[in-house]
């Protein structure tokens, strides 16, 4: 099953911040085999194309086809994964308890591994279990920007070298301008990461307040 990596959204790292950290991982097994059991357990779930693995990183950590860099840093070891169910609809699974990321993408595994035996011998009432993994819903409340909506939209155009745009703005111009400016600023091709940074900012605010 294939995946996105992303920074950790403001909701990840508020539920992590609840968690136990710092201890040493029981795990010796292969990033491929932890691979396989959430492509399982995501399967038993309902989900059919890609999830989303969260890790603690900046956009500029990122490549182009959403994979993390070789080089890449994590600031923290923990992460996130997020997954659309057609069932249980939108699920956040969190953990930062191992030194390493990727102990700790293979502890969210196994858990899901033992929340489905929890369900499969009926222990407690169907889906029960996953209750406190649901994602906030559509519309909840999140962080003010850190730029306003036309500094954002001059960002974008400035950064793909077009005539500024201040309204009228449609999903397909936006991704359009947004590849345009990554080309040209994402470090992969030489471009600067805070830049970078602003672009990507700059394009979630005109989504936000496109869909609003």
């Amino acid at each position: 099953m294939r995946y996105i990596t992303r920074p950790l959204t403001d909701e990840a790292r508020a539920r992590l911040k609840a968690g136990p950290r710092g201890q040493s991982s029981p795990f010796s097994s292969t990033w491929s085999a932890t691979l396989e059991i959430l492509d399982r357990e995501l399967h038993q779930l309902g989900v059919r194309t890609e999830f989303v693995l969260q890790i603690d990183c900046s956009e500029a950590d990122l490549r182009l086809d959403g994979q993390l860099r070789a080089n890449a840093r994590p600031a923290s070891p923990a992460v996130a994964i997020s997954i659309e169910t057609r069932a249980k609809g939108a699920l956040l699974f969190t953990c930062g308890r191992f030194h390493h990321w990727q102990d700790n993408v293979r502890a969210i595994a196994l858990g899901l591994e033992a929340l489905r035996k929890v369900e499969r011998y009926g222990i407690v009432q169907s889906d029960e279990q996953y209750r406190g993994w649901q994602a906030l819903p559509p519309g909840t409340p999140m962080p003010a920007a850190k730029m306003t909506y036309e500094e954002a939209c001059r960002t974008i155009t400035d950064l793909a070298h077009v005539t500024f745009i201040s309204t009228g703005w449609v999903a397909d111009q936006l991704d359009q301008l947004y590849r345009k400016g990554a080309m040209r600023c994402h470090p992969d091709h030489g471009g600067d990461p805070a830049s970078f940074t602003r672009l990507v900012e700059a394009r979630e605010l005109i989504a936000s307040r496109n869909a609003s």
